[in-house]
C-alpha cells in the first residue's frame, strides 16, 4: 500500500509539468527512487531481484511496458508497472541505463 500512496504521489508531483533538462533528470531520479527499495541504490541489485544499472534503456522500458499490461507476469512488478505513464516509464528505464 505505502508503495502505491508514493507511486501516485509522485506521478501527481510530476504531472505539474516543471520542464528542462534538468528538471527532467530530477524527475527520473524521484520516480527510481521507488524502485531502489527492491532493485538496490542506483540499480545496483546485490540479491536475487535483477539490477538495473547499465542495462538497455529500450528493453528496458519495453520489458516494463509488458509488466503494465499483463502480456509479462511478475510479482509486484505488474502493479507497480501500472502506477506509470509511458514517459515516465522511459525516463526510469534511461535513468538506470545511465548508470554503470
Amino acid at each position: 500500500m505505502r508503495a502505491a500512496a508514493f507511486i501516485l504521489s509522485t506521478a501527481v508531483f510530476l504531472s505539474a509539468g516543471i520542464g528542462g533538462a534538468a528538471a527532467q533528470e530530477r524527475d527520473a531520479a524521484i520516480l527510481a527512487n521507488a524502485c531502489m527499495s527492491c532493485h538496490g541504490v542506483d540499480g545496483k541489485s546485490q540479491g536475487v531481484i535483477p539490477a538495473l544499472a547499465g542495462q538497455d534503456a529500450r528493453e528496458m522500458a519495453q520489458l516494463m511496458k509488458d509488466y503494465a499490461s499483463g502480456a509479462v507476469k511478475g510479482t509486484a512488478m505488474n502493479f507497480i508497472a501500472k502506477g506509470y505513464t509511458l514517459d515516465q516509464i522511459d525516463a526510469i528505464a534511461a535513468f538506470f541505463s545511465a548508470r554503470k
